[in-house]
């Protein structure tokens, strides 16, 4: 984690004795070519939305008021994951193209989904591939459907009601 560099040394053991084993180094590190440290606070983004499988043919203005009412809710440090198995048609990625060149959004390429059967693949593996690249470098993670809108009561915004969170685990 300081940037020092270094070595993976892996030892493997067989046998039936402790002292029969062989040693090899698998990765060697020079100083500052590994950053620990962006895996760590502060994270690259504030809130990343997980988004399930889009199939079908998604509504292009339904996605585009769906952006535009959760705007308000952004700040610098927050992105969108959606993952297109085939729901997201030409005009569909038109309407995101303006935030996927802001940063604010990244449209994963998942078609090949369809030759897997089941909802375990269809639904899941995404979840946890999301949650699983990016759970270094957010400090929040939400899993969305674009049928669904965020809610805030009382005129707070999202990120007042996670500072609240953040503040009562913290005390």
């Amino acid at each position: 984690m300081n940037n020092a560099g270094g070595k993976l040394i892996v030892y493997v053991y067989y046998g039936d004795s402790w002292n029969t084993y062989e040693r090899f180094i698998k990765l060697e590190e020079a100083t500052r070519e590994f950053d620990g440290l962006k895996y760590s606070p502060p994270y690259k983004y504030d809130i990343l939305y997980c988004g399930s499988s889009q199939y079908g043919d998604l509504n292009v203005n339904m996605v585009r008021e769906w952006m535009a009412y959760h705007a308000f809710m952004f700040w610098p440090k927050l992105h969108f994951m959606f993952h297109d198995a085939g729901g997201v048609s030409p005009a569909v990625r038109a309407a995101l193209e303006p935030w996927v060149r802001a940063w604010r959004v990244t449209v994963q390429d998942i078609w090949d989904q369809e030759i897997y059967d089941g909802y375990y693949y269809n639904q899941f593996l995404v979840m946890q591939d999301c949650l699983h690249w990016h759970i270094h470098n957010t400090n929040w993670t939400f899993f969305f459907n674009v049928n669904k809108c965020v809610h805030v009561m009382n005129g707070s915004t999202l990120k007042q009601v996670l500072d609240g969170f953040n503040n009562t685990h913290n005390s």
